[in-house]
């Protein structure tokens, strides 16, 4: 099997405009960013049913397409998550999976350091709650992968995908990250000096259609 440093798994959509906004706008040139600087990174955008190829600028080699999975909350987002970390799993060796949404804007050199920095063995990490870690991003080790993917019956899948892995997960130990929430009418200058050391920006206003625009100028201003 090919080996992965970090493998991003992208909860993704294209049932409305901004969504492929954000596939268009940020998805495609970060991918090709990566793969023409050479990375060992790979990026998987993860589709269900309602999956249009037509309104989206993405290889078919960065898809993995869950078919017969719903494109909704619940439970569709979990049952994606599972059957692309099966995906993954069965493909390649790596060290951690980054699965994410659309409005995740990374910062490469710092992605690259977190990895880097995160040991390859008991890793559950991100933006932690109480009971589980934000499904707007989080990192898992391969045997913590094993483990949800052995356990996948227990599962709760009327709960929020995020929540549900958090319980099934309750006994071992989470590793906070840090994350930059960009607020409402932000300067953009301030926000790259702001937000420099973080590996992670989460890009979620009321104006999801300005939301793209923010992505697009964040991608322009960091690579």
């Amino acid at each position: 099997m090919e080996h992965i440093d970090l493998i991003i798994l992208v909860i993704a959509n294209t049932g409305t405009d901004y969504y492929c906004g954000f596939i268009n706008e940020y998805w495609s040139y970060f991918i090709n960013y990566i793969d023409s600087n050479n990375y060992n990174i790979k990026v998987f955008l993860l589709f269900g049913n309602g999956y249009n190829v037509k309104q989206i600028d993405i290889n078919e080699k960065n898809i993995i397409l869950s078919e017969g999975t719903h494109e909704d909350w619940i439970p569709g987002i979990l049952h994606k998550t599972i059957f692309g970390l099966e995906y993954i799993h069965n493909t390649y060796t790596y060290k951690h999976i980054l699965r994410t949404n659309l409005s995740s804007f990374f910062i490469l050199d710092n992605l690259v350091k977190t990895n880097k920095m995160l040991p390859e063995f008991n890793i559950y990490a991100g933006i932690c709650a109480p009971d589980f870690v934000s499904g707007a991003a989080y990192w898992l080790s391969k045997d913590i992968v094993e483990y949800i993917l052995h356990n996948k019956s227990e599962l709760n899948f009327n709960a929020w995908d995020d929540v549900a892995i958090g319980k099934l997960l309750e006994h071992f130990l989470k590793t906070q990250l840090n994350r930059y929430d960009i607020p409402e009418n932000s300067d953009m200058e301030n926000i790259v000096s702001t937000c420099k050391d973080h590996y992670h920006i989460r890009v979620k206003s009321s104006n999801r259609n300005k939301d793209v625009i923010t992505m697009k100028k964040l991608f322009q201003l960091f690579y």
